[in-house]
């Protein structure tokens, strides 16, 4: 029971994500972490992940923070702020997504993007993200080693998008939601 709420009485539902512009790009050329540069978000997991990954492809960093700098003095592509056409690229091109926040993601819009686009997200057991990411696509909170395994193997499977953020799926579990609400209400 949490705050005096039943288990069974709490339903998530998704938020659904916006569809991306379309983008030709079809190379898996890259890892990439899109988000706030910090170490709250995990750059330096994502950096150490890698590393240990034995990757070849390049991780690269789309988003602004102060650990910007830092990752552009370590050699590491950075694109920076990226409108919604430029961040549909970025995700095309991605072979997988790094999302090892260290902060405990509400919800985690970046990886609710990439799941509906087919993208594997590799992140943390932690927060928000558990509601949505695979299950084989999670490690224990820290573990860097963990981390860059899955990583290495993500990188090189074929996901499908994942149904849970589709508009119209989202949308028809709501309205059940309230149907459900409306029916116990009336008969209560």
């Amino acid at each position: 029971m949490t705050i005096g709420i039943k288990n069974e009485q709490i339903h998530i539902i998704p938020p659904f994500v916006h569809d991306l512009p379309a983008t030709s790009v079809q190379n898996k050329d890259r890892i990439l972490f899109v988000g706030r540069l910090t170490r709250a978000k995990g750059v330096h997991a994502a950096v150490a992940a890698w590393k240990k990954s034995g990757l070849t492809l390049p991780l690269v960093f789309a988003g602004t923070g102060s650990e910007r700098n830092a990752l552009e003095r370590a050699g590491f592509e950075v694109t920076g702020w990226l409108d919604r056409s430029e961040l549909a690229e970025q995700y095309a091109r991605a072979a997988t997504i790094v999302m090892p926040s260290y902060w405990q993601e509400p919800y985690g819009i970046v990886g609710l993007e990439a799941a509906s686009l087919g993208i594997s997200v590799v992140t943390w057991k932690s927060g928000g993200t558990l509601e949505w990411s695979e299950a084989e696509n999670t490690v224990e909170w820290g573990d860097i080693d963990a981390l860059a395994e899955r990583l290495k193997k993500a990188a090189t499977e074929s996901p499908t998008p994942q149904s849970l953020v589709n508009p119209s799926n989202v949308m028809a579990e709501l309205l059940t939601l309230y149907q459900d609400v409306i029916h116990e209400h009336n008969e209560g």
